[in-house]
């Protein structure tokens, strides 16, 4: 089953052999982790952006119009992820600065300062 061309593998996949699915998986994901790594910058944050890409796409299989370009079709979805989790993260790490900020200017400790036992 491993030989089979994307097409018949996405063929299978809409008339529900789920381990077609698998074998698509296993094709690309090794190539697109080290692409969402590269992209990223990171192995945990690229592991979940390809999770997340595959579920897409799996989700949207019946949108594929031309399966026997799967791979990149996939690519996309890969690459949206990718984006997608950046942002976000960029959002998440720009709200932590944001807040230690008001924390600091609350307390009155610049946030380079150290403080240690205070007594």
């Amino acid at each position: 089953m491993e030989d089979r061309a994307d097409a018949a593998l996405v063929a299978a996949t809409l008339n529900g052999d789920l381990n077609s699915y698998g074998v698509l998986v296993r094709r690309y994901q090794d190539t697109y982790f080290r692409f969402a790594v590269r992209m990223l910058g990171d192995r945990e944050d690229a592991d979940d952006a390809l999770q997340s890409a595959f579920v897409r796409a799996f989700r949207a299989l019946r949108d594929c119009r031309e399966p026997a370009r799967f791979g990149a079709w996939l690519y996309q979805i890969v690459i949206n992820e990718c984006r997608t989790f950046a942002a976000r993260r960029a959002r998440r790490e720009a709200r932590v600065v944001r807040d230690l900020t008001l924390v600091d200017a609350r307390t009155g400790v610049a946030p380079d300062e150290t403080v240690i036992g205070t007594t």
